[in-house]
């Protein structure tokens, strides 16, 4: 991996756990002990972690509580918009391809035909929920304001890489960074993977940690040199 493959630029758009082992040597856990009482030290730190590590909030689903044939009904719209306000107040920000499965199942649709989508994306523009876009994957959100403040990761949650949020995983890579001062580029994708529960690496988890590190880029969480991943000062 290159620094020029992570330094490169993600294109943002808007629309109207298992807690990772890190034992590389190369990671080295800085925690600058204080004379008089470095319990307290660590414990502060352990509480700014637990401050951005929240757990997965998951909206209720009932699988094929409407029928597929009703969808496109009048009636049926105010259902939609329903089901997307009920998902986004629980886990905000979603993909919109996660948003889209769990709405799809609750109507028994087993696959996101282009007319079902265009009703989706309708609801959505309705509703004015945000959006963003990387690398052709979107994310929503429930306003402009939360995906500026967002400042929380959630590791333990279910979900696949792509399903993730740059700027959640740029959060991980924040903590991360907090504690190792700086790591080699590979290291940091395999060990933020591991505070999502990726055991195993995989072209789409790599690829997800990469937008990760350009998100803390972007957001001076970090910076980049010689191979190697920086907390930025």
């Amino acid at each position: 991996m290159t620094a020029a493959e992570i330094n490169s630029t993600p294109t943002e758009v808007a629309a109207p756990a298992p807690t990772a082992q890190i034992t590389n040597n190369e990671i080295s856990f800085v925690l600058k002990a204080s004379p008089v009482a470095p319990e307290k030290q660590a414990a502060s730190v352990l509480s700014t972690q637990n401050r951005i590590e929240q757990k997965y909030k998951f909206a209720k689903i009932t699988p094929y509580s409407y029928s597929p044939e009703d969808f496109f009904f009048t009636d049926s719209y105010a259902i939609l918009l329903s089901q997307i306000r009920k998902i986004m107040e629980s886990e905000a920000p979603i993909s919109k391809s996660l948003l889209c499965k769990k709405i799809l199942s609750e109507w028994g649709i087993s696959r996101l035909g282009t007319r079902v989508e265009a009703q989706i994306e309708t609801a959505l523009d309705t509703l004015n929920i945000y959006r963003t876009e990387y690398e052709g994957l979107v994310f929503c959100w429930n306003d402009k304001e939360q995906c500026a403040s967002y400042s929380i990761y959630r590791p333990v949650s279910d979900r696949e890489a792509i399903d993730i949020p740059p700027e959640e995983i740029a959060n991980a890579i924040r903590q991360l960074l907090t504690d190792s001062i700086s790591l080699p580029a590979a290291d940091l994708i395999k060990a933020c993977a591991q505070q999502f529960g990726f055991a195993r690496m995989g072209s789409n988890i790599d690829a997800a940690m990469q937008r990760g590190i350009r998100e803390a880029v972007k957001r001076n969480y970090a910076k980049i040199e010689n191979e190697r991943v920086t907390i930025a000062n």
